[in-house]
């Protein structure tokens, strides 16, 4: 978007799906109220990347977010794996089928949540030092976390966990 100027402190709404069959450079901060399509290349923001529909919302297209929240209580599903690198804000069921989630957490900083969670397959970095990770996963209607304790870790990696999608405790 040569020549266009973004005011960094107001986000750029995205009312309608968004599409990007190009090249694009987020703007530092956005909200998508529909659909994200993503077909070319697209680079993240800095700031957050807010998915704040009104009803159910999808991404189509493997992606990279620096910061991802999800502020729909009827949901976000991923047609493609995602990336979040630093933080990922959950407020509504962020399903992925099965695809992966992976949060990089490339600053350490973390994964919050309101109401929502992961049903699916969620990736997480682990480092190589004794730590604890937080799962914020579920299945389609109830939030199961999971805490896994890191001990004695060597080197860097990732963890991808998920809770059966089946009834039950």
């Amino acid at each position: 978007n040569a020549g266009v100027t973004f005011n960094n402190s107001a986000p750029v709404i995205y009312g309608g799906n968004f599409v990007n069959n190009g090249t694009t450079s987020a703007p530092p901060t956005q909200e998508y109220r529909a659909n994200f399509i993503n077909t070319g290349t697209f680079t993240g923001g800095y700031g957050i990347s807010t998915f704040n529909g009104s009803v159910a919302q999808q991404i189509t297209g493997a992606t990279t977010f620096t910061n991802l929240e999800l502020n729909n209580s009827a949901g976000l599903t991923i047609n493609s794996n995602v990336t979040v690198q630093t933080q990922l804000n959950l407020g509504g069921v962020l399903t992925t089928g099965s695809n992966t989630l992976t949060f990089a957490d490339l600053s350490n900083i973390g994964v919050t949540r309101t109401s929502g969670w992961v049903a699916g397959n969620l990736c997480a970095r682990t480092y190589s030092w004794n730590h604890t990770r937080l799962y914020p996963i579920g299945d389609s209607t109830a939030y199961r976390p999971l805490t896994v304790d890191f001990a004695g870790v060597s080197a860097a990696g990732y963890v991808t966990a998920s809770i059966s999608q089946a009834g039950g405790d």
